[in-house]
């Protein structure tokens, strides 16, 4: 992680969808750094593990063998990476 940079994981919250009569879970992650803020909202099944020792962070999801979240995980990591540059 960049120095000056902040990763916080939001608390869960519902958002009704359109296409569903079932709200869906998901959270907000945080970037905040030197040049302002950037927020990516993701769903609930998402993980975020922050090492302040290392100043690692680590993404993960809560079933890898549940074939939506396996092909999410990958998506996510990347847009994480993309809000820590």
């Amino acid at each position: 992680m960049p120095p000056g940079v902040e990763v916080v994981m939001g608390k869960p919250r519902e958002i009704l969808n359109a296409r569903s009569y079932r709200p869906e879970i998901t959270r907000t992650i945080t970037v905040k750094g030197p040049l302002g803020e950037l927020k990516l909202d993701v769903p609930g099944f998402v993980r975020l593990e922050e090492n302040k020792e290392e100043k690692t962070v680590s993404l993960g999801v809560e079933d890898a063998n549940v074939k939506h979240q396996k092909e999410m995980w990958g998506t996510f990591l990347l847009l994480l990476v993309l809000l820590l540059l």
